[in-house]
């Protein structure tokens, strides 16, 4: 056996092991219906898997470990067709070394969110489309919505408009001196704490595309994205300390497949 694994309904993850091959870490391949969705090095330390003994006394290597659960993204986008089979592979096998299937959307739902998601708002910027900036708050169990706002270098502009109907899709109409040439960090916070719930960089007029501020900016709304999605993950407040290496070797990855993509576009 080169890999094994467990579902964590607990953290919403898979977890396990993969053994390196030549002293590299091996890539496992999360799988929905047979189509690769995401991939991952395992390279965590195994101390992570002591709360899994069959999987922790298995494992060949000292960072073998990984952490893996199904993207935000690509949850909301299956068809709602149950059930769901969800499979884990080695990149470069041929052969699923674990599999699991979901019954019912609920199960899925319940997997994908977890108990970290009771109480929290998140909010996701959409983009900008004739002057109107356009985002989703999605309200899980026990949270209360916010008044929010709109600012732009820190400077608030205005309250977000709501839709109507509680599905939480906003709008907000930009000013035109907001859309003058140069790059701008659009911000949406929440009123009564003024923390900050989503950003997203605007570039507008004539800026070059390439310049390092741009990507910079781009990079951060790309961290805030990652940082959410990993204070969804742990099941408790207070991560525990024997969580943190296996979650920040799952960031890792993340990491590492956005700078994998940068440099397949020939980006800098």
């Amino acid at each position: 056996m080169n890999a094994a694994a467990e579902l964590d309904p607990r953290s919403g993850t898979f977890r396990g092991w993969a053994a390196p091959a030549g002293g590299v870490p091996a890539w496992v391949s999360l799988r929905i219906d047979g189509e690769p969705v995401w991939q991952l090095p395992a390279s965590g330390p195994v101390t992570a898997l002591l709360g899994h003994p069959a999987l922790f006394e298995g494992a060949p290597d000292p960072h073998c470990a990984f952490s893996l659960r199904i993207p935000r993204r690509v949850a909301d986008a299956l068809p709602g067709a149950v059930p769901v089979a969800c499979s884990l592979r080695r990149a470069g096998d041929d052969a699923d070394f674990f599999r699991h299937r979901f019954a019912t959307l609920r199960e899925l739902k319940n997997f994908t969110e977890g108990a970290a998601m009771a109480g929290t708002v998140s909010v996701e910027i959409g983009g900008l489309r004739q002057g109107i900036l356009h985002g989703t708050a999605r309200i899980e169990a026990g949270a209360v919505l916010p008044d929010m706002a709109v600012c732009i270098d820190g400077a608030e502009l205005g309250p977000v408009e709501m839709a109507a109907g509680g599905s939480g899709a906003f709008r907000f109409e930009m000013p035109a001196e907001a859309l003058d040439d140069g790059l701008r960090m659009i911000e949406v916070v929440a009123k009564d704490s003024g923390r900050v719930l989503a950003r997203h960089p605007l570039v507008a007029g004539r800026v070059d595309p390439e310049h390092l501020l741009v990507e910079l900016a781009s990079l951060r709304a790309e961290v805030d994205e990652l940082r959410r999605a990993l204070f969804r993950a742990g099941a408790e407040p207070a991560l525990p300390a024997s969580e943190r290496p296996l979650l920040l070797a799952e960031l890792i990855g993340h990491v590492e497949t956005m700078l994998a993509a940068r440099d397949a576009a020939g980006k800098p």
